[in-house]
């Protein structure tokens, strides 16, 4: 495996040289995962600004922004071919009209407010499935982790590999 991920960033290199990044991109280090100038808060922060919420201030009721509602319901309206969509508020029940809805609740937050717009996902939510050998009902979300290991270039030995990559300490993706 090892020798196979030197190969591969060999190629990658020779790659880079032959088609490299446009002179207008913001300068990166190869291997590096990256991030945004301000941190990660960047992106949140700029569709709360878009929502018509600025970040920091106190909560703007025009804004488009809305906190705290729980989706109960989704129809698909036949006047309009708009959705429908119920939700539990701090004030009460609302109900809002949409093109579309995105969400990005975990699918189990969903099982019931999904009913009118899709019949099938009752099926899905309570379906048994045999997982590593267990039985489960609903939808598998199996654990997964990011772990990211980084190491200076000065934890490499400074040698000439023999099968012709160079220098191990001047490969990308490392340090």
């Amino acid at each position: 495996i090892f020798y196979g991920g030197l190969a591969r960033q060999v190629e990658l290199t020779k790659e880079r040289k032959a088609d490299p990044p446009d002179a207008a991109w913001p300068e990166f280090e190869y291997g590096n995962p990256g991030s945004f100038r301000e941190g990660l808060q960047t992106l949140p922060n700029a569709i709360s600004e878009r929502l018509g919420q600025p970040v920091g201030g106190d909560f703007n009721k025009d804004s488009s922004l809305r906190l705290n509602w729980k989706l109960v319901n989704l129809e698909h309206s036949t006047s309009n071919g708009n959705y429908l969509a119920t939700y539990e508020t701090p004030d009460g029940i609302q109900t809002v009209s949409a093109k579309t809805v995105v969400s990005t609740a975990p699918a189990h937050a969903l099982s019931t407010a999904l009913k009118p717009v899709l019949p099938e996902s009752a099926d899905i939510f309570t379906r048994m499935r045999t997982i590593a050998n267990t039985q489960r009902s609903g939808i598998y979300h199996p654990p997964v982790y990011a772990v990211t290991v980084a190491y200076p270039k000065s934890a490499f030995k400074d040698v000439e590999l023999s099968n012709g990559f160079g220098n191990l300490q001047n490969l990308p993706g490392f340090g």
